[in-house]
C-alpha cells in the first residue's frame, strides 16, 4: 500500500508515505493533511479527527485521490481540512460476549444437540462475518471473548420484542453482547438490535417462527448474515443505509443465501467506524 499525506491541498507542502498506523501526527512533516493520494487498487485506510484513532472518522478505499480533505466533492467530508490527528490502515477488533439462551428443561435453540455443536457454529458465523469485513475492506473483526450458557425460558422464545432488555449479568463492558436464542413469537422475526443501539445487545433467532405451517430453521449461512446485519444496526446502520438493495447487508429483510453474496458500501462502513470512534456507547467496544 502507498498512502502520501500532504500539508496542503491539492497534494501541496510537505508531504509524507503512510506505511502503518499513526496514533498521532503531532509533529509529523504533514501534520493535519489538507490532501492523500492513495495508489494501490482496493485498500481502505482510515482518517481520525483526534489522536489514537478517535473524533469524526474518514473512510476512504483505493486507489483515490482526495485533493482535499474537507470538501466532499474532492472525495473528502465537511469539516476534514486540515484537522486530521491520526490514521488506522489495520482493522480494530471488536470482542463478542456470546450467549446462549436455553430452556428450564436444557434444551439448547432447535437443531443445536449440544454445546460444541453451538460453539461450532458460532464460531462459523463469526468467520464469515469477518470474512465479510475483510473482502469489504471495512477495518473491522470480531473475536469471540466468550460462550455462555443461560437457563431462562421467557428469553428462549421472545414474545415482548420491543420491550426485551437483557438482564445486567448478561452483559460486559467494553464487548458487544451478542445472544442466540430459539425464537421470536412474532411472525418472521430472526434478529433484534435496536437502532442506534444505546447499549442494547444483539439477538439472533435459531427458528423462523410462523403462524402457518412448521417453523424454519436457519441455516448457519443464513444466522450469519442475521447476526452481521444486526451488528450492523449496533454500529449505527439504519435500513435505509441500503438504497432498498435488496443484496445490500441492511435491507429490512434476509434477501440472501449467505453474507458472501451481501453488499456492503464505503458510506455504511464510514458510518459503522465514525459510530465507533466518535461514540461514548459504542467507542469502549473498539480495541
Amino acid at each position: 500500500m502507498t498512502i502520501t499525506i500532504f500539508e496542503k491541498d491539492k497534494f501541496e507542502g510537505k508531504s509524507q508515505n503512510i506505511s502503518g498506523n499513526v496514533r498521532d501526527l503531532k509533529g509529523a512533516p504533514a501534520d493535519k493533511p489538507g490532501s492523500l493520494k492513495m495508489t494501490d487498487d482496493d485498500e481502505a485506510v482510515l482518517l481520525f479527527k483526534n489522536d489514537d484513532w478517535h473524533g469524526g472518522a474518514l473512510y476512504i478505499r483505493g486507489p483515490k485521490n482526495v485533493a482535499d480533505l474537507g470538501k466532499d466533492s474532492d472525495g473528502g467530508r465537511f469539516g476534514f481540512g486540515n484537522s486530521i490527528r491520526s490514521i488506522r490502515l489495520t482493522p480494530f477488533q471488536v470482542d463478542l460476549n456470546v450467549t446462549i439462551v436455553r430452556n428450564q428443561d436444557a434444551k439448547l435453540p432447535t437443531g443445536w444437540a449440544n454445546e460444541r455443536a453451538a460453539r461450532i457454529d458460532i464460531d462459523e458465523m463469526v468467520r464469515q462475518a469477518n470474512e465479510f469485513y475483510a473482502d469489504k475492506r471495512a477495518l473491522l473483526k470480531l473475536v469471540v471473548a466468550r460462550v455462555t450458557l443461560r437457563t431462562n425460558d421467557n428469553f428462549y422464545a421472545i414474545s415482548k420484542l420491543e420491550q426485551m432488555t437483557l438482564p445486567g449479568e448478561w452483559t460486559a463492558k467494553g464487548e458487544l453482547d451478542v445472544v442466540f436464542t430459539n425464537r421470536f413469537t412474532k411472525e418472521g422475526t430472526i434478529g433484534r438490535a435496536f437502532f442506534p443501539c444505546w447499549g442494547e445487545s444483539v439477538v439472533v433467532a435459531k427458528v423462523v417462527n410462523s403462524k402457518t405451517g412448521a417453523d424454519e430453521t436457519l441455516s448457519v449461512d443464513e444466522m450469519a448474515a442475521v447476526m452481521t446485519h444486526e451488528i450492523g444496526h449496533h454500529f449505527g446502520l439504519s435500513h435505509g443505509t441500503g438504497n432498498d438493495n435488496p443484496k445490500n447487508l441492511m435491507f429490512p429483510s434476509l434477501s440472501v443465501a449467505s453474507l458472501a453474496e451481501s453488499l456492503l458500501t464505503p458510506d455504511q462502513i464510514r458510518e459503522m467506524q465514525d459510530r465507533l470512534a466518535n461514540n461514548l456507547a459504542r467507542k469502549g467496544e473498539r480495541n
